[in-house]
Formats: structure tokens, C-alpha cells, sequence
């Protein structure tokens, strides 16, 4: 299964509960010199195979999230988002 944006990833799937028990996975795309972006997809999306509903919740055009770390350094609000 390619990435939605078909960039290279490297970020472990990180999986967010919300209050009403929705399971989301969050994952990113690209890497140190390549564009990318954290995107979020229904845990039961990805379970069929629906990938490309996923929904891109930031973008960067110089480089990838490719470590978790991003989720609680620059994203402390991704739960607003979603």
C-alpha cells in the first residue's frame, strides 16, 4: 500500500482514540531532505484498504515527519484537528 501522497515514510504509525472510541492512526510521509506531511486515516479505513482517506493535517515542502517526536514537540493540538 503506497502512502497517499507516494512519498517514502519512515514514522511509526502512532494510533489516537478519540473520546467516542473512533480509532485514528497517524503517520508521516517524506524524510530529512524530502517533502512530506502527518496525515491521519480511520484505523477502520486502513483496515479495508482506504487509504486515500486519508486527510493531510500539515504539510511541510522542504522536509518529512519522520519521527514521533514531531507529535509532542510542534503538534500539541493535533487532537483539535481531528
Amino acid at each position: 500500500m503506497n502512502t497517499p501522497d507516494e512519498r517514502e515514510t519512515y514514522f511509526s504509525p502512532v494510533i489516537y482514540t478519540k473520546k467516542d472510541g473512533v480509532e485514528l492512526v497517524l503517520f508521516g510521509t517524506g524524510g530529512e531532505t524530502h517533502p512530506g506531511g502527518l496525515w491521519v486515516v480511520s484505523l477502520l479505513d486502513l483496515f479495508q484498504g482506504l487509504i486515500e482517506n486519508s486527510k493531510l493535517i500539515y504539510k511541510d515542502d522542504y522536509k518529512g515527519r519522520y519521527s514521533q517526536a514531531c507529535l509532542k514537540s510542534k503538534f500539541k493540538a493535533i487532537p483539535n484537528f481531528i
